[in-house]
């Protein structure tokens, strides 16, 4: 894993011998990069490093396979898409719990201010509270939606990339109107391909005891965390 400055300028953060690496996000309030990886013996895994220090540690264990990250550090909160799931979690790695399920792959982005994820999967955008609740399914379409492949977002507007259709399109992401394909190049593939199924999803609108407090990057890697440097 790579850190490249604006004047080109590059570092290694990570080396991967044994490991593939893919997913990944920056608190760029605190300093914190979070990324998944497995292993050769199976092993997928989030972890956290803190890019002053360089010190890391693994956050969760025995994943099925994280495809997406997104962070919000004014909350200090991680989520993530775990193939027919939706997690979050505080920073430490505590309050872990699952906001929505699905037998199709997730890709997500954050609202950071309204503090929602939207999501994109089979032929559907929806989105929903940071807490599982209030789920609003926004667009369903087999015209615009077809091997999603990633999802961003800026302002009132939603992006995301699709694999079938070579080409990114964007919408209001209150409604789901003035949706129009704003680019057709060619996307390439990451091998992350979405199994569409067309199956049935449901947040879980289970509570969150997080403790709302702001996330310091030099508490992440205390001495019992057994936190290494690189």
């Amino acid at each position: 894993m790579i850190a490249c400055d604006d004047n080109g300028n590059h570092a290694v953060l990570v080396e991967h011998d044994n490991s593939d690496s893919y997913a990944l996000a920056v608190d760029w309030i605190h300093g914190l990069l979070f990324w998944a990886d497995f292993e050769l013996n199976n092993l997928r895994k989030i972890n956290v490093m803190d890019l002053n220090t360089k010190q890391r540690k693994v956050l969760f264990k025995n994943l099925v396979r994280p495809e997406f990250i997104a962070v919000d550090p004014s909350k200090g909160l991680i989520f993530w898409s775990d193939r027919g799931r939706i997690e979050r979690a505080s920073m430490d790695g505590n309050d872990r719990m699952t906001i929505a399920n699905s037998s199709s792959s997730f890709r997500i982005a954050l609202d950071i201010f309204n503090e929602r994820v939207y999501l994109i999967y089979s032929k559907t955008i929806a989105s929903v509270d940071y807490n599982g609740n209030d789920w609003r399914t926004i667009l369903l379409s087999d015209t615009h939606i077809k091997q999603p492949m990633s999802l961003a977002m800026f302002e009132e507007k939603l992006y995301w990339a699709d694999f079938d259709q070579h080409g990114v399109f964007v919408m209001n992401k209150f409604n789901g109107t003035e949706i129009r394909k704003s680019t057709g190049q060619s996307v390439q593939s990451t091998g992350q391909g979405v199994q569409s199924t067309g199956q049935g999803v449901h947040s879980t609108g289970q509570g969150v005891h997080s403790t709302g407090h702001s996330v310091h990057s030099t508490s992440w890697c205390p001495i019992d965390w057994e936190c290494h440097f690189i």
